[in-house]
């Protein structure tokens, strides 16, 4: 009731690498640094009422769910603003590779304006929002949002990204950017290098370009980057990926 941010401050012992990172930060070589926020659907989804049911097929609370998630949004903007850099806030949304089936009892347009009243609070900070879903799933539904940035796991899903062309071009022409997750989270990043990785990443952007979207268009709007969180993983492989990410980046920029 009050709109103060502070209220719904994430705790240190919730979220330890947030404050590890903003006590370790340097800002040699960055422009912008990255927060991230439970998507609503997501959220709303996997907590249940006392009778088992999800909580998001209560109205009452899914409208809780709504404010409570923009106020961590804002509290996190409020906080990273303090490195001086820019922000994106990414809304994640494991949960969307169920759309469609008989689990996921939401409709289209739901969804929708459920992100978009995240997405639009984030944007009256004047700071950038992305989605980011680590499975497969209707992408012309993430188009169709308010988002700057649809992440996704493009070396697992790269070809279901092409199936919604129209959609797909919309985005990019409205200067939405696409973050390719080219560097798999698992130990598959081992067996892989950075130019066989690259390789994969350039016959699958040439792929989607024949479907009607200037090739152009995709590498303006692109960004690299692991396919998914590397927070549970151990330190070596996280570095490795980590490594793989920036040289892939690299060759991109040489290349595109």
């Amino acid at each position: 009731l009050s709109n103060d941010p502070e209220h719904f401050k994430i705790n240190k012992d919730f979220a330890s690498g947030l404050y590890s990172f903003y006590e370790n930060y340097s800002s040699n070589g960055f422009e912008i640094v990255k927060g991230q926020i439970t998507g609503p659907i997501s959220f709303g989804l996997s907590i249940v009422d006392q009778t088992g049911r999800s909580i998001i097929y209560n109205e009452s609370y899914k409208e809780i769910i709504l404010k409570l998630l923009e106020m961590k949004a804002r509290w996190q903007i409020k906080f990273l603003r303090k490195l001086g850099k820019d922000i994106i806030i990414f809304i994640d949304e494991p949960y969307l590779a169920n759309f469609g089936s008989s689990f996921f009892n939401i409709d289209r347009d739901e969804i929708i304006a459920s992100l978009n009243t995240i997405i639009d609070a984030i944007h009256n900070e004047g700071i950038f929002a992305g989605i980011h879903c680590c499975g497969n799933t209707d992408w012309s539904l993430l188009a169709g949002t308010h988002t700057d940035i649809i992440s996704f796991d493009s070396y697992s899903f790269s070809e279901s990204l092409a199936l919604y062309p129209d959609e797909i071009r919309k985005f990019l022409e409205r200067g939405g950017s696409i973050a390719w997750g080219a560097v798999p989270t698992s130990e598959a990043t081992f067996t892989e290098t950075e130019n066989s990785l690259f390789k994969r990443l350039e016959s699958q952007i040439k792929k989607i370009s024949q479907k009607d979207i200037p090739i152009e268009l995709i590498y303006k709007n692109s960004l690299i980057t692991p396919s998914c969180g590397l927070g549970t993983l151990p330190s070596e492989l996280a570095y490795d990926i980590i490594q793989k990410t920036i040289a892939i980046s690299k060759l991109a920029r040489d290349d595109f």
